[in-house]
């Protein structure tokens, strides 16, 4: 549900209802586009902004008045996936946050003018993730440095058990050179991620630096 004035405005199964605040009686009904269903819904004082996802790999943001439903702008966005997430940020100017769930898909945040036409966007780069398969900080970061130090007393173990066998010396030596260098390597890779562990999406921004955002 979401307040637009003095509007109440509800997800239906097949579209958007307003209901008067003072007393919850239905003043309209928009039914969602032929085609599309009902995804999510944000109000502020003068526009009710409802998105619809539709079977044409498509999502349609449309902006209504809270008195009558009667609709200001439609702008339709295109999709790669068939379940992405969708967040209203803002009702004025209408403001969307798009992140598709295939990695070509769409990744930004949009806003929106007057018209309904993208004015500016801005592109959260999924390829900040590490493996892209890995978006979230959650399981990459941490697990990076668990394998680095179970690597680590793997290494002394083994230096343990062949440190009377020059051969088995040399070997051991090579590996724990290697294991220390692949280690290092990752955690340089994530470690300016790390602040990030439990956000739904890294991006980084031009200046190198990575930022966390949860939709």
């Amino acid at each position: 549900m979401a307040i637009a004035g003095g509007t109440a405005v509800v997800r239906e199964v097949d579209g958007w209802r307003g209901m008067r605040l003072a007393d919850g009686s239905a003043v309209w009904s928009v039914k969602a586009e032929a085609g599309c269903a009902p995804q999510r819904l944000a109000g502020g004082p003068d526009a009710v902004v409802a998105v619809e996802l539709c079977s044409g790999r498509s999502l349609v943001v449309r902006s209504l008045t809270p008195g009558d439903g009667r609709e200001l702008t439609r702008t339709a966005v295109p999709i790669a996936g068939d379940n992405p997430t969708v967040a209203v940020l803002s009702t004025a100017p209408v403001t969307v946050a798009v992140d598709d769930n295939t990695l070509r898909g769409t990744h930004a945040v949009l806003a929106l003018d007057w018209q309904g036409l993208i004015r500016a966007s801005t592109a959260v780069r999924r390829d900040a993730c590490a493996g892209h398969g890995n978006c979230g900080g959650r399981k990459g970061s941490p697990m990076s440095a668990v394998m680095l130090g179970l690597g680590a007393l793997a290494v002394a173990g083994a230096w343990r058990l062949v440190r009377r066998m020059t051969v088995m010396r040399i070997v051991t030596a090579v590996l724990a050179v290697l294991v220390l260098l692949a280690g290092g390597a990752a955690l340089y890779r994530v470690g300016p991620m790390l602040h990030c562990w439990g956000s739904d999406r890294i991006a980084r921004g031009p200046d190198g630096a990575y930022a966390c955002y949860d939709f």
